[in-house]
């Protein structure tokens, strides 16, 4: 393969992957990602970062909008569940807009009639994803989520990493 398309498709393996940080990398992609970064030259490590950087510029979107450009619904035990996920160079996104994230939840989970909205800021260099919920206050309590935003370590991808677990609290409600 020419360098190029080399590089393209190493580019897509590491976006995939959020840099072979998701629970949903393949050894296929290990061994994929690490043979393209040698053909190439490229660090696969700064290459990610760069193109993270690059795909999550986010000041040009509202807090409104980031809620909602991946936002799920579910039906969990017969409660109605939005989750979003917004992905951050940082958590320092979720800090500087703690205030809004929770106030456009709030309004969100009115909106669309939902029992609770829950939002993962989810940061790909800290590994990790700050939770923000909006739900009556009985429902956040039973949860564990009252003290927000609450940390989830490792919490990288919605459907594997969080959903499952996620799907056992709302059950114990």
């Amino acid at each position: 393969l020419p360098d190029p398309i080399s590089g393209l498709l190493l580019a897509g393996i590491l976006s995939d992957t959020l840099g072979l940080k998701m629970s949903t990398t393949t050894k296929k992609d290990e061994e994929m990602a690490t043979w393209l970064a040698e053909k190439t030259g490229i660090d696969p490590v700064e290459f990610a970062i760069s193109l993270f950087r690059e795909g999550m510029e986010l000041s040009s979107f509202s807090i409104e909008e980031l809620m909602k450009k991946d936002l799920k619904r579910y039906s969990l035990y017969s409660m109605d569940v939005a989750i979003s996920q917004v992905m951050a160079p940082s958590s320092e996104f979720a800090r500087q807009h703690e205030e809004e994230i929770r106030s456009t939840i709030e309004n969100l989970r009115r909106l669309m009639e939902v029992d609770i909205f829950v939002v993962l800021i989810t940061s790909v260099f800290e590994n990790g994803s700050d939770l923000y919920a909006a739900a009556d206050d009985t429902t956040l309590q039973r949860l564990g989520y009252l003290n927000q935003p609450v940390r989830l370590e490792g919490v990288m991808s919605r459907k594997k990493d969080y959903l499952p677990e996620f799907g056992q609290l709302i059950r114990g409600l």
